[in-house]
């Protein structure tokens, strides 16, 4: 067999693994967000009963989107599905926030996760993090 034909079918098992590794790196990332979304909306279960949510104030929408919880547990902050106005609220007296802060952590750890399988193209993923108020 010459030189040429071996560098041609060397050439082609590199171009066909690389493409199987990326194709199984987005299978994986697929897997990663759905295991965000899942955590989301076992946070939004947990952290309803537990502080103090309002409507917004501007546009009056009860849709919301959770943004960070304080290191303590102590406060949320929240933004208006809508308007994107920013809110926070504290949590009700004797009420534990140690679960929500830990799906808080594994929600980040998740991302990170995600991240390095997917690098960038992590802010084309649509994860929804919407929680309706009473």
């Amino acid at each position: 067999m010459n030189l040429f034909v071996i560098l041609i079918i060397v050439l082609a098992v590199i171009i066909i693994f690389s493409y199987q590794a990326k194709k199984n790196k987005k299978k994986k990332g697929e897997v990663v967000v759905r295991e965000i979304q899942k955590l989301y909306w076992k946070l939004n279960d947990t952290v309803i009963p537990l502080y103090n949510f309002k409507k917004c104030p501007t546009c009056g929408s009860k849709a919301m989107n959770i943004r960070n919880i304080s290191p303590t547990g102590k406060s949320i902050e929240y933004s208006c599905e809508h308007c994107d106005e920013v809110l926070s609220c504290t949590l009700i007296s004797g009420k534990n926030p140690r679960k929500a802060m830990h799906i808080q952590e594994e929600i980040k750890m998740k991302i990170i996760e995600l991240r390095a399988l997917i690098g960038d193209e992590i802010h084309n993923k649509n994860i929804d993090i919407t929680f309706k108020i009473n």
